[in-house]
């Protein structure tokens, strides 16, 4: 198999440039598949529609290449001018890899291996970006047309969906900021917090001074919010909703991986088997705050979560370990909504 891929050059491509659908017209590649996407539900008042690739250094040439050579054609076909941008994965983001006795792994030039962090390394690359509204999926997760009115719905609602719990909170927390909120209003609040978002809401909150309640939903409310598309699980790869019980005792709502559970512990096992739905990295989210500015995700990054994924060096095992996706903070959580999404979205 590797000297028929060595071959065909497929080495050599990442899944974004590989063929993955056969039209009449011709077949398209990953990366056009998302071009056809961002044009339905992207798309702002002025026809433009954005997107934004995180690619490896080594392919961005052939990225333009392609663009330059399909570009026209879409926006003709599509009726849409496209915004294509591109970032790199931070290269202080990797981490060592170590072979099956945790020592580290050299490569053919002698020099230390290093991997990409994962999921959850791309944070900076977010941080970086200026939009109201941002839609994330994997490179690979797209369909044919004939499918495509599915993923269609399934984007508008979940983006839908974000835009009214960003709008309630808003309110929210510009009521709070101003004082203008009295106690009952502020209880109100603790119920949506708790019964829309799932936030851990103190159980004696109705014991609190208005200032103090204030203060607390104020933290609380003042984040990135993101929606996810959780998908039923047929077994396929991806992280999960799960409760998660914090080491304050704080009980949160928030995507685990596999890799992150320990599958020697009878009770985690059990409840990862027994579990619905995963999220195959379908979601979006909004990153500006209450007032419009940016929120730096850094700051949402726990540095205390990850997990070791398992990769192959020249025939052997070898691990690494990655940043785990879910980008909680050390102090709490982004606001989090799961959406139930059709199966045939991906």
């Amino acid at each position: 198999m590797d000297s028929y891929r060595e071959r065909v050059g497929l080495c050599l491509f990442t899944k974004a440039l590989l063929k993955f659908h056969q039209y009449p017209e011709g077949a398209r590649t990953a990366a056009e598949e998302h071009m056809v996407e961002a044009a339905e539900y992207t798309r702002d008042i002025k026809n433009k529609a954005r997107i934004h690739f995180t690619i490896s250094p080594e392919h961005q040439d052939k990225f333009r290449e392609l663009f330059t050579k399909v570009k026209d054609y879409y926006e003709n076909w599509l009726n849409v001018s496209f915004e294509i941008s591109y970032s790199f994965q931070k290269p202080s983001t990797d981490t060592i890899a170590v072979d099956e006795n945790n020592q580290p792994v050299r490569n053919q030039e002698g020099n230390l291996l290093f991997r990409p962090g994962g999921h959850g390394a791309l944070l900076e690359n977010l941080n970086e970006l200026d939009a109201d509204l941002i839609f994330i999926k994997n490179i690979d997760n797209i369909v044919p047309d004939r499918l495509k009115i599915t993923t269609y719905d399934n984007k508008k609602l979940l983006g839908g969906y974000l835009l009214s719990m960003k709008e309630i909170i808003s309110g929210f927390l510009f009521k709070i900021k101003d004082h203008q909120a009295n106690f009952q209003e502020l209880c109100e609040m603790c119920m949506f917090a708790k019964e829309k978002l799932f936030l851990d809401i103190p159980p004696d909150f109705q014991s609190y001074e208005v200032n103090d309640l204030g203060s607390l939903l104020f933290d609380l409310l003042n984040r990135p919010i993101r929606v996810c598309g959780m998908v039923k699980n047929d077994g396929e790869p991806g992280g999960g909703p799960f409760w998660v019980l914090e080491e304050d005792n704080r009980i949160s709502l928030q995507i685990v991986e596999g890799s992150q559970i320990n599958m020697k512990d009878n009770g985690q096992k059990t409840m990862l088997e027994a579990s619905t739905h995963f999220n195959p990295v379908d979601l979006v989210c909004c990153i500006k705050d209450f007032e419009g500015n940016r929120f730096d995700l850094k700051e949402f990054l726990n540095e205390n979560t990850g997990f070791i994924s398992l990769k192959s060096e020249r025939g052997k095992n070898t691990e690494s370990t990655g940043i785990a996706g879910a980008l909680e903070r050390s102090n709490g959580q982004m606001d989090y909504c799961f959406h139930r999404s059709p199966l045939n979205n991906i």
